[in-house]
């Protein structure tokens, strides 16, 4: 699910503008950690299976948005709601998957981290697939 995750928000050219991603010589969408962690704006994220003994294939995604402005937050912010909350919409294929369901679970946690001028915001997604 990783990978699904990773080709889906690289293929919407909004995302691409609004964190200047050029795969692969700037990368600024990665799993786990940053790539270029002095590159902003960036955007972290990781998807974790709700159980791991019982296969639910339901999933918490977590999306950690990093940049040196509180508008560039906001827009990439807005952006992946557009993409990612289905509340009211239609589900999605990416490749081989379906993601019938996914919401925002939390939106909480936003930080300025002050000796490195930087805005964070951290995002939950609680996700279906088939």
């Amino acid at each position: 699910m990783q990978k699904e995750i990773l080709d889906y928000l690289s293929s919407d050219a909004t995302i691409v503008r609004l964190l200047d991603h050029r795969f692969p010589e700037l990368t600024k969408i990665s799993i786990s950690k940053p790539i270029h962690p002095d590159k902003y704006p960036y955007l972290v994220y990781n998807i974790t299976p709700y159980s791991i003994s019982i296969p639910l294939k339901e999933y918490r995604l977590s999306l950690h948005i990093c940049t040196k402005t509180h508008k560039e937050n906001e827009d990439i912010q807005e952006r992946l709601l557009d993409l990612l909350d289905l509340s009211g919409k239609p589900g999605f294929q990416i490749k081989n998957k379906t993601i019938y369901h996914s919401r925002l679970v939390s939106g909480g946690s936003f930080l300025f981290h002050r000796n490195e001028n930087v805005y964070e915001q951290t995002m939950f997604f609680h996700i279906k697939t088939n």
